[in-house]
Formats: C-alpha cells, structure tokens, sequence
C-alpha cells in the first residue's frame, strides 16, 4: 500500500534454483537464443523441457522490453522444474512487500516461544497483509526489534535484503523473496507447517483492490496467494505471489523502481505474470 513519509524515508542468478530443481537434467534457454528482443541481460529460463524454457525466456523478454531497466523477477516451479530470473539480484526498494517478511519473523519467534500467536499479533498479522495496514506493521516491526528480523533474514539466506526501522523503504532482490516463498510453501525447519499454511491463508485473502500483479493471468484452478507493494510518488510497484492447486506449485517475485505511475508498474509486472501463468499451465 501506499506507505506514509515516516515509513518511507529513512548477473543473472541461474544457481538460485538448485534448492528447488535437482536430480534432473535441465535445458537452459535466454532470450537472446530466440526471436524475442536482444537484451543486454536477457532472461535466463532453465527447465526439464527445452521447449518450455525457450518459450518462456523469449516471452518474459518481450514483457520487458520497453523499460528492461529497473525491473527483477524469479519465478520457480518444481513441479515442472522450470526457473526463470532477470534482473534477480538487482536491488530494489520493498514498500509494503516486506510485510511478508515480518509476518514470517513474528510466526518464528512464536515457534520458539513454544507458543501460538496471541489475538493481538493475529489482528496484526491479518491487518498488515489482508489490507495492507502500515500501524500493524509497525507494530510487529516494534515487537520483533531490529535484532530478531535481521537474524531471521539471515536464517532464510536472504543475503540481499536489508530491513530498515522505517521498514517501506527496505530493500531486497527478486532472488531474496523467491526464497521467502519457498520457505512458505515448501515444507522445512524454518515454519511449521501450521504456521506457513496460515501466512499463506491470509496471502490468499488479501482484499480484491489489492490483489494485482502477479495474480493476472493466473486460472480458476489455481490458489491465488499475494503481496503488493507500492509507493507510487517513487516509482516502486512489486508483487509476491504463490500459486498451488490443480498439481500446480510455482512461485514469483517481481519487482520494480522506476515505473512512472502505479497503473504502468502493475501493467509491468502484469505482463510477466500473464506469461508465467500461460506456460506453466498449459503443460
């Protein structure tokens, strides 16, 4: 959401998908390889089915083209063993994506305490991802202390994201949130199961005004589960998203700095989405 001024102010990474795609021989395919436009950096796709990564890296350049600069995604699927990244460790501001991040440390901190969330944090939780509520935020950011969430980015491996009291204006890489996807909706030590199918229901919930981005494209059978983030006066517009259901499991993370308004940011990412959720569901 659009975050108030006390908020705010204050190489193409093919390695990070082999936590999520191994045992198989995989294609790699860029942009660059096809029709699609040259790029500078073009899109690198990796898959167990050359054609798909063909497609998909020649696709995802085109939806890039007109403003390359500025813009990072990692998308994922393990079910299809693809992984496509441009720009993914390019550092971009989070705005209110990092909500994710914090609702994910406070549901650790409580798994340590050996407890579940209290109904203050659960109203926190819920506020600061189903619409967005930056004093929720603010609120678990001030609970959890600098310390904590510094150390459980660290615990994820997510080596380029730096969380900041006034916590819009954080910054972090695509390659960093498909990690904290992963840690959602993979099974693991980090969350427990209970606690990353909850963080994942109140992502699925998020109020239809604020549902944009990486959910255009995606179909009825599939379970949408996003986060967005927008500061519109400073061009940054980013969007999480997880999509599961239907033998589906994919995740993706794109974000932008320098979109002119929020309409073309949305627009940006959208059509990286649109393609993400064409191929991966037409196989």
């Amino acid at each position: 959401m659009r975050l108030p001024a006390a908020v705010v102010t204050g190489v193409v990474a093919v390695v990070a998908v082999s936590s999520v795609i191994t045992g198989t021989t995989l294609a790699i395919a860029d942009g660059n390889e096809t029709d699609a436009p040259k790029l500078k950096n073009p899109t690198s796709c990796v898959s167990s089915d050359p054609e798909l990564a063909e497609r998909l890296a020649s696709q995802l350049d085109a939806a890039v083209a007109a403003k390359p600069d500025g813009i990072g995604f990692s998308i994922s699927d393990p079910v299809t063993q693809t992984a496509c990244h441009f720009g993914s460790d390019r550092v971009i501001k989070t705005a209110s994506t990092i909500k994710v991040t914090l609702v994910a440390a406070l549901l650790h901190l409580a798994q340590e305490e050996g407890r579940e969330l209290t109904q203050k944090e659960k109203d926190n939780s819920h506020a600061a991802i189903t619409v967005s509520d930056n004093k929720a935020a603010t609120a678990i950011y001030e609970q959890l202390g600098a310390e904590r969430i510094e150390a459980f980015v660290a615990t994820l491996g997510m080596v380029s994201t730096q969380v900041r009291p006034t916590w819009g204006s954080s910054s972090t890489t695509s390659a960093d949130q498909e990690i904290l996807l992963r840690t959602l909706t993979n099974p693991g030590e980090i969350l427990t199961d209970p606690n990353r199918a909850y963080l994942l229901d109140l992502m699925a919930n998020v109020v239809p005004e604020q549902a944009w981005g990486t959910t255009d494209g995606a179909p009825d059978t599939v379970t949408k589960h996003v986060k967005n983030g927008w500061v519109e006066e400073y061009g940054w517009t980013s969007s999480l998203g997880t999509f599961d259901g239907a033998d589906r499991n994919y995740v993706m993370a794109v974000l932008t700095n320098n979109s002119t308004t929020l309409d073309e940011g949305i627009e940006r990412i959208a059509k990286v989405s649109r393609v993400v959720h064409t191929e991966l569901n037409a196989v």
